[in-house]
């Protein structure tokens, strides 16, 4: 059927024969399928990565603004002083990134002054200053205050977030 036997030096040898050794083997179409199939697959990772690159980069600003606003709030409580939480856009992209920072009313900073992560910009307003009191409530709003944090130059496809201060209890929200 597909092997044959040839008689060497008195002993039988089995030969595969040319048709059984073609279905041995990948053909050159099967192998460059294959890695049309896996260049696919690779290029879709590719892609999921750098979405989720992007949405550690929001997520990370959120919580460290919200860390920040925690810290003022409960700077204010402990040390029973007023400690406003600042932030703001610069104007241009030569100046220094956006940043934000926490203040004592007498000047001292707490904790370091940071910046968001590269792309994330403030939004309505971008800029703005809220003063935690003594018993943690915020002053300067009767309403709710709205911080959002949104991706810089991505249009109608651009990543946001709404961190919310209730001026009455100073609570603080993340809505995502």
């Amino acid at each position: 059927m597909g092997t044959r036997s040839i008689q060497f030096d008195g002993k039988a040898i089995l030969m595969d024969t040319v048709e059984e050794r073609r279905d041995a083997g990948f053909t050159l179409i099967e192998l460059m399928a294959v890695m049309v199939i896996m260049a696919i697959m690779l290029s879709i990772a590719v892609v999921a990565f750098v979405q989720v690159g992007h949405a550690a980069g929001m997520k990370s600003s959120v919580l460290n603004v919200h860390s920040a606003l925690n810290l003022a709030r409960q700077n204010a409580i402990t040390y029973r002083t007023r400690t406003t939480f600042s932030y703001s856009n610069l104007s241009s992209y030569s100046e220094m990134p956006v940043g934000y920072f926490v203040m004592t009313t007498n000047g001292v900073i707490v904790g370091q002054s940071n910046r968001l992560d590269n792309g994330i910009i403030f939004t309505n307003p971008t800029k703005g200053m809220l003063t935690f009191t003594l018993d943690g409530s915020c002053t300067g709003s009767a309403v709710e205050v709205n911080i959002m944090l949104m991706e810089r130059d991505k249009g109608a496809n651009a990543m946001s977030n709404v961190i919310t201060v209730y001026p009455l209890t100073g609570r603080i929200k993340v809505k995502y």
